[in-house]
């Protein structure tokens, strides 16, 4: 359970929610704070991997290093305390990733980094060393390069992980290699996922059981199948409290809304957008949260429901009878 708590938050009672007293007061006071960002710097992937959940974006699009400063002033003169530098495509890509990572090292901003590790030349040591955490992304489709990555994940004082995707393509062998490095290397966790656009090609108790007959340490492992999700809130909070910006500067309510309709948009569409950056200041202001009824798959909805207990608290009768 203390692996789950501390390295995901997809389909999971959100505990670290509630263990954050001054976040919980500013959802009670309907004033949420966008305390964690999510930045997609560019569309740009030096792969092109079929399970992709955005394969539909524009790969072109890099947002300009000016505006993306701008909007870390933004929400860091609000309280944003971290910022996980994600894709879209891989930020690694970004032609300004290493003064994106010096800027927010400056504001005070901690910083998570999700990447296939392709580029990891294009990173500084110096950049590196200013994360907090760094996940590696892998999957059935692309052997892990052991000598490359062992170049890179010198720095002690990062968290290292893998999140591993298991596509259609049936490779136990580098789930094992995966899992063995992570072992040897002492990452803080090894994800191993479904394909979220085909959850049934293989099934997340059989890899378990597979992984555990080769006598394979698993204890860093978190299984984590996508079979269960929920429809969207109404009143999408977390769309507030976490929200996404995409390589054009777009405010998106998370980081899933390339699937969340029936049939997958697999980019970040119109319906999604709550506006760019000279919308920033009204949409907190006001508390202006996204409209989560038009998603028809969420997995997030356990942390939606704890923020509307918490934003409807004053009208809570009897609260002494615990």
């Amino acid at each position: 359970m203390k692996k789950l708590i501390s390295y995901t938050s997809a389909n999971t009672i959100p505990i670290k929610l509630v263990a954050n007293q001054d976040l919980m007061n500013s959802i009670i006071n309907h004033n949420i704070t966008p305390i964690h960002i999510q930045i997609n710097p560019t569309n740009s992937c030096p792969l092109n991997c079929t399970f992709c959940s955005c394969k539909n974006r524009d790969k072109s699009k890099e947002i300009n290093f000016n505006l993306l400063k701008t909007i870390i002033n933004k929400f860091s003169d609000m309280g944003m305390l971290a910022c996980t530098i994600t894709g879209g495509g891989d930020p690694l890509a970004y032609t300004y990733i290493n003064e994106t990572v010096d800027y927010l090292n400056a504001r005070g901003i901690a910083m998570g980094l999700v990447t296939n590790g392709v580029l990891f030349s294009k990173i500084k040591p110096s950049s590196i060393a200013q994360l907090t955490w760094c996940r590696i992304s892998l999957s059935n489709e692309y052997k892990i390069n052991e000598k490359h990555l062992e170049n890179y994940i010198t720095n002690t004082n990062v968290d290292w992980s893998f999140s591993y995707v298991i596509s259609s393509v049936n490779n136990i062998e580098q789930i094992i290699q995966a899992i063995n490095f992570a072992n040897k290397h002492k990452f803080t966790h090894v994800r191993i996922v479904s394909d979220i656009l085909n959850v049934d090609s293989q099934e997340m108790d059989d890899i378990k059981y597979l992984i555990k007959q080769e006598g394979i340490d698993d204890s860093l492992v978190i299984y984590q199948g996508r079979k269960e999700y929920k429809h969207g809130n109404k009143r999408c909070l977390i769309s507030l409290m976490k929200p996404n910006i995409d390589a054009e500067g777009n405010i998106i309510p998370c980081c899933g809304t390339q699937y969340a309709e029936k049939t997958p948009s697999l980019n970040y569409g119109n319906n999604f957008r709550m506006g760019n950056i000279d919308d920033i200041d009204g949409t907190w202001n006001y508390q202006e949260y996204f409209n989560g009824s038009i998603c028809d798959k969420c997995f997030y909805s356990e942390y939606n429901d704890v923020l509307n207990i918490l934003w409807n608290i004053k009208d809570i009768k009897h609260k002494n009878f615990i």
